[in-house]
């Protein structure tokens, strides 16, 4: 199906990336099941939730995703996986920045 040369792992976190899209999966069971497809184990997720003091202002805006960590069988790699943005409120969020210093 793919010609060489063919990075697996960047296959592999684009297919974990998709399984947790909402619009192909929207329960936990099925993105486990997935996921075990390509050999990675759904290790844990969590819900987005805006800080305490944020929440009067950021609740409104805030559409609640969940964040993954998935862990593959064989090497016990670990990744990270976050739901992309998918609505116009999610954009409106990303685009709302506070300028300040880092360090």
């Amino acid at each position: 199906q793919y010609r060489l040369p063919y990075n697996a792992r960047a296959a592999d976190m684009a297919k974990l990336a998709r399984f947790v899209y909402p619009g192909v999966n929207n329960d936990v069971v099925a993105i486990a099941r997935d996921a075990r497809s390509i050999s990675w184990s759904l290790v844990a997720r969590s819900l987005s939730a805006p800080l305490e003091e944020d929440d009067r202002n950021l609740s409104q805006f805030l559409v609640q995703d969940y964040t993954y960590l998935f862990q593959e069988d064989s090497t016990l790699a670990c990744a990270v996986v976050f739901v992309g943005t998918h609505n116009l409120t999610q954009w409106y969020s990303n685009l709302r920045v506070d300028p300040g210093d880092f360090c």
